[in-house]
């Protein structure tokens, strides 16, 4: 049986390393930089309040995390905003991500959020996961390299 469970995300991040790696083999545009994530600036954001981190564990092996900004909104401070920042299921588990989103989405309402916010990878695009738990496309995502 999958579990789901809110966890510090600084007590799970060594643990993810792999699952991390992974994700960005998956999916990295940028693969000439160099991964290096700020698990300090994680957690003291986490200790302020403005992270969400959930996983998703078989027999107590991570096999799947989101993790969540989240914060007042600079436009509508009465209201806070949770915006994706990562979100990765082993490919050999994958098959219960509507429930996982769907239980991370109850979850950051119940923490308060008002609104949520999915960035997705073109690379591996599960946009019809998110219709089907009601969302929307709303905007258009550009990027480019500076350097």
């Amino acid at each position: 049986m999958i579990d789901f469970k809110r966890e510090q995300a600084h007590t799970c991040f060594l643990e993810a390393i792999p699952l991390i790696k992974s994700y960005r083999q998956e999916i990295a545009y940028y693969t000439d930089l160099e991964l290096k994530p700020g698990f300090d600036a994680y957690e003291r954001l986490e200790l302020a309040g403005f992270l969400r981190a959930y996983t998703a564990r078989l027999d107590g092996k991570i096999i799947g995390f989101a993790v969540f900004n989240f914060f007042p909104h600079l436009h509508f401070q009465q209201h806070i905003f949770a915006s994706h920042d990562i979100l990765y299921i082993m490919p050999e588990h994958r098959g219960f991500g509507y429930k996982f989103l769907k239980w991370c989405n109850e979850q950051l309402k119940a923490d308060g959020a008002t609104v949520v916010y999915y960035y997705v990878n073109l690379r591996y695009d599960y946009s019809p996961l998110l219709r089907r738990l009601g969302l929307k496309l709303i905007d258009h995502l550009y990027e480019g390299r500076l350097k």
